[in-house]
């Protein structure tokens, strides 16, 4: 997790807060580890920086390490923060609790650095686990007022104008869009920050066409180590590719690589299962209407 992960430790001792430091930076290696000498500087360090975990000495001048973690819990609620502490005991580890602390370690020897580093390294993945379930419900709880849009679209427009506007404001796709099949060629329905002047693309071309022939979902990480891949634009980087049953493709594409993970894709599919829904519905209701002619 190193090259990922943002700690701040905060004690008002200068060589012991560097100790701490270099010891972290050894057992979580590509780690950014900043420092601070007191809650003050801490809480100026965290305007500035983005931080996954914050450690924090007990006895320090002015604001301790209890009345730090409950400002950083007004802040934050979920913010991993371990009191690293020299001082221990019964009443300051019940207080920390209380308060919200993460994890409670005290200092007993350079092994404790380990432990801590450990510690740190599971406070944080349970953090992100936690805060990526959160967002994945928010946007499943989207995605159904999504589908209720779609199950009341008048026409093929409308589905795929209310399709775009929440693959990019809840899944956060910046370059998207939709396409369907004509005369053997993709034509773009509705799309988001695609090239205006791209052209289109036969049904047998690029990872669009090879979703929409196998009927499966496609996820490039790179596409420049993809065979399939035909980039409109030499900016574009990994994509993914969604069948929408029979009436074509969804893509959403990004400018770097491996931008787009399983949940991206399944979140994607979600959604294109409505389109195609709603895009079947919209058929059917056009047939009865010329039966009854």
């Amino acid at each position: 997790m190193g090259d990922d992960l943002a700690v701040l430790c905060v004690d008002d001792d200068p060589e012991i807060v560097d100790l701490t430091a270099t010891y972290l930076r050894r057992e979580l290696p590509g780690a950014t580890v900043r420092t601070a000498t007191g809650a003050e500087e801490g809480l100026a360090v965290l305007e500035s920086h983005s931080v996954h975990c914050i450690v924090s000495d007990y006895e320090m001048p002015g604001t301790n390490g209890l009345e730090f973690l409950r400002t950083i819990r007004e802040r934050d609620p979920d913010l991993p923060f371990v009191l690293f502490t020299g001082k221990g005991s019964e009443e300051i580890a019940s207080e920390a609790i209380s308060a919200g602390v993460t994890d409670y370690l005290q200092k007993q020897g350079t092994e404790q650095y380990e432990l801590l580093a450990n510690r740190i390294d599971n406070a944080v993945s349970q953090w992100r686990a936690e805060r990526d379930l959160q967002r994945t419900r928010e946007k499943l709880a989207q995605l159904h007022e999504t589908a209720i849009r779609l199950r009341d679209a008048g026409d093929e427009d409308a589905v795929f104008e209310h399709a775009v506007e929440a693959a990019n404001q809840v899944l956060a796709f910046d370059i998207c869009g939709f396409f369907t099949v004509e005369d053997g060629e993709f034509v773009p329905e509705e799309v988001l920050n695609f090239p205006l002047d791209f052209e289109r693309l036969a049904v047998d071309e690029g990872v669009v066409g090879e979703t929409y022939r196998t009927k499966e979902s496609i996820r490039v990480d790179d596409v420049t180590d993809s065979e399939a891949a035909t980039p409109v634009e030499e900016t574009f980087r990994s994509c993914i590719s969604v069948p929408v049953g029979d009436h074509g493709a969804f893509q959403a594409i990004s400018t770097e690589a491996g931008s787009f993970d399983e949940s991206d894709v399944e979140l994607a599919e979600l959604l294109v299962a409505h389109v195609a829904g709603a895009l079947d519905r919209i058929e059917y209701e056009r047939e009865l209407e010329r039966a009854d002619e």
